[in-house]
């Protein structure tokens, strides 16, 4: 939308901002801090004027930043990532720019049914794997809205609402992680959620899924897919959805 924020909380589970976010978006802008638990600290020496807010809090860590700035909740965990955006660009009288991109996303979201054709009537399981084992998401979380914005089903059993997403699964339980298509990654690039995904995806049992024996297994951005996402998250989504399960689009 064109406004830059001079401060923000880094990625879930990581140590600065989603790794999706280029460099060149983040560039000049200051960390506070973990999601959900940003550094007050940190906060009073950017001096902001308004800080915004969602999802993550408490009513205790409301009344500490509120202190600070004025604050606005943006967002609840279970909104779609639409209703954010919408009530941002309404802040800061951004409509024009708003509507323009969803312009764009609506484009998009054309140009992904078309190019996976008859797959549109495939079910997608999303997976994020942790160091004690995997999960599954359910369609409240970020990148269940966009599956569900291109017309793409859940299996049955992800196709719920209230938490975010499973209990981490055991090993005797992978059969849940399946459907005609498994979209998998992890929050981190490397570590021990890295070393027990590629460990366990070598087991009989693993082999042994639809999605994986049909060859529709696709490596992706755990904190893209797994986590809360925006604008540039949904488009990226998207491409994702495209490069796997059509052709490239333009």
């Amino acid at each position: 939308m064109g406004v830059k924020p001079i401060a923000s909380s880094d990625g879930r589970g990581q140590n600065s901002f989603p790794r999706y976010l280029d460099a060149s978006l983040t560039q000049g802008i200051v960390s506070v801090g973990r999601l959900g638990d940003p550094s007050l600290e940190a906060m009073l020496v950017q001096q902001p004027d308004l800080i915004l807010l969602g999802g993550f809090y408490t009513e205790q860590a409301l009344e500490k930043l509120s202190a600070i700035a004025p604050v606005v909740v943006t967002y609840t965990m279970r909104d779609d990532w639409k209703v954010s955006f919408a009530n941002i660009a309404k802040l800061l009288g951004r409509q024009t720019e708003c509507d323009a991109f969803m312009q764009k996303y609506n484009a998009q979201l054309d140009s992904v049914r078309k190019l996976i054709g008859e797959h549109i009537n495939d079910t997608v399981s999303i997976i994020r794997w942790n160091p004690k084992g995997p999960m599954f998401m359910y369609n409240t979380v970020f990148a269940s809205k966009v599956i569900a914005d291109i017309g793409l089903k859940r299996p049955e059993h992800q196709d719920k609402g209230g938490a975010p997403h499973s209990p981490i699964l055991s090993l005797e339980s992978l059969d849940q992680l399946d459907g005609d298509w498994i979209f998998m990654g992890t929050l981190l690039t490397e570590g021990e959620a890295v070393d027990q995904m590629q460990a366990a995806t070598s087991t009989p049992a693993f082999a042994a899924l639809k999605g994986v024996k049909s060859n529709h297994l696709v490596a992706v951005d755990g904190s893209r897919w797994t986590s809360l996402g925006g604008p540039i998250a949904a488009m990226q989504v998207l491409e994702d959805v495209a490069k796997a399960m059509g052709h490239k689009h333009e």
